[in-house]
């Protein structure tokens, strides 16, 4: 569930910046996507404590987000998208909260709580080093071609670059957190 929000998030973030942001119906879809990793990712870890049935928080999960999408609403007003903004906000704050307490959600050790969230703190550091540096290295070699050979790249192609970054920083975090 994750890698399959993760990629329809990404493409549908590229093809949100093609119609420049004025497609509402792909914007609610962007924001609910970006919720859906980080609440896919705590359940995946809850489903390994093995406290319930592994539906039970996939389908809470899935009903979340659904009603999220459903009741969501991205006006171009500003007082409704600030509303918008707080709430994507807050529940962006506390999914990603949700995944370092989702292993110790019953009981647990509280130093191995701590050298988890180390681990997860670490984690996020290097991916996020290991995506700037490729990210960086792709816009230096666009730049590096377009100047060479008098090409006139997009700006697009910048852009289709920084959210891959982030889709490569998330399946690293999620890859290297849930091995561990």
């Amino acid at each position: 569930m994750m890698l399959l929000s993760s990629l329809v998030g990404t493409f549908s973030m590229i093809y949100f910046l093609e119609k420049d942001g004025n497609d509402y119906v792909v914007g609610k879809v962007v924001s609910t996507l970006a919720l859906a990793l980080p609440l896919m990712f705590s359940i995946e870890i809850f489903n390994e404590r093995k406290l319930f049935n592994k539906w039970i928080p996939i389908i809470f999960g899935i009903l979340f987000l659904t009603s999220y999408w459903y009741f969501l609403e991205i006006e171009n007003k500003y007082k409704e998208f600030r509303k918008f903004q707080i709430t994507f906000a807050v529940l962006a704050i506390v999914f990603h909260l949700l995944v370092s307490v989702a292993p110790y959600f019953k009981k647990g050790n509280i130093e191995s709580f701590w050298n988890y969230n180390k681990t997860l703190f670490l984690s996020i550091l290097n991916a996020f080093l290991y995506s700037l540096t490729l990210s960086g290295g792709f816009c230096l070699a666009i730049l590096a071609i377009d100047k060479l050979f008098d090409i006139n790249a997009n700006n697009d192609w910048y852009h289709n670059i920084f959210f891959y970054k982030w889709q490569l920083q998330y399946c690293f975090l999620f890859g290297k957190t849930s091995n561990s």
